[in-house]
């Protein structure tokens, strides 16, 4: 029996976005995932997940490719959007290491 929650109409109550399916592969280790493997991770079906993940790869999300006569492998094509926190430390890290064009094409000249 499912512990997830319904709301008054007796719809479950939590959100999945695509973001969260992008989430999900970026934090795996494997080089794709299947269906069944998102479903589980999110306590939905696999025709559920299924649907979201052609529509994904319409919009070129992400890509699939048959891997057998029943199993097909997913993976993304973009990386999920930063959060606030990671997307400052980024930002503050970018411009640690930031050099002009210039001395960047010096640095090359003087590798070689």
């Amino acid at each position: 029996m499912s512990d997830r929650t319904r709301d008054d109409s007796g719809r479950f109550s939590e959100k999945v976005s695509d973001q969260d399916f992008l989430k999900l592969f970026d934090k795996t280790d494997d080089a794709f995932l299947t269906a069944p493997e998102i479903a589980e991770e999110f306590g939905v079906t696999r025709q559920a997940v299924s649907k979201r993940l052609r529509r994904m790869e319409k919009e070129g999300l992400v890509k699939s490719k048959s891997a057998g006569a029943n199993a097909v492998g997913w993976w993304s094509l973009v990386a999920p959007r930063l959060s606030p926190t990671a997307e400052k430390q980024a930002d503050a890290a970018s411009q640690e290491d930031a050099v002009s064009l210039e001395d960047l094409e010096s640095e090359s000249d003087s590798d070689a």
